[in-house]
């Protein structure tokens, strides 16, 4: 059977649907690839996938995530043996763009005094911890611990990446600094949910 790369993206989504449905790949990660293969589909045309060259991808792949998403389409047909060859294997990646600002200390307290209270305590968590912050929305009061040794800190047995560790079982360990505990202690004796 021939591809179009419209047929090539449908079938990559209908993959990725059984894949969120399993639980295998978030649901996010899905709207991300079908988001970028769009785009690109729009801006290629529905070409046969013999008809396809790497000048298509490198005069609309203009930042890593546009080539990197064209690349994994391919790569995936060629596993499920949808596709013979991939024109876009020899494409580089631009460079990533990484996010290097650095709030000043006048920003952060600004940013915290304008917050709302219960923002503020996560704002504040998040910086005294080594957290993410999907972790620090989802901690509870059993998720914290100390030890005289280390001092307090999270123990989260669910987080992010887990299944794709070398021993997936392992807690993940989040140190916290002396002040994240005594936010938490002064939130304890309140009497106040989650952690």
């Amino acid at each position: 059977m021939t591809y179009s790369l419209s047929g090539l993206v449908a079938a990559f989504s209908d993959w990725t649907a059984l894949q969120v449905a399993a639980g295998w790949t978030a649901q996010r990660t899905a709207d991300y690839y079908s988001n970028l293969h769009k785009k690109f589909l729009a801006d290629a045309g529905d070409l046969q996938l013999h008809e396809l060259r790497a000048y298509h991808l490198l005069t609309w792949g203009t930042s890593w995530h546009r080539v990197q998403s064209v690349q994994r389409l391919f790569n995936w047909g060629i596993m499920a043996e949808l596709v013979e060859r991939n024109p876009f294997r020899n494409v580089r990646k631009p460079p990533q763009i990484g996010r290097r600002r650095i709030m000043s200390r006048r920003e952060e307290l600004r940013t915290l005094r304008r917050a709302h209270p219960r923002f503020r305590e996560f704002l504040f968590a998040m910086r005294e911890s080594m957290a993410r912050p999907q972790e620090i929305r989802a901690v509870t009061w059993d998720d914290l611990h100390y030890s005289p040794a280390a001092g307090h800190f999270f123990a989260l047995e669910e987080y992010k990446g887990r299944n794709r560790r070398s021993s997936p079982a392992d807690v993940r360990i989040i140190p916290i600094t002396p002040r994240l505990a005594r936010l938490l202690a002064r939130l304890a004796l309140r009497g106040r949910d989650g952690a």
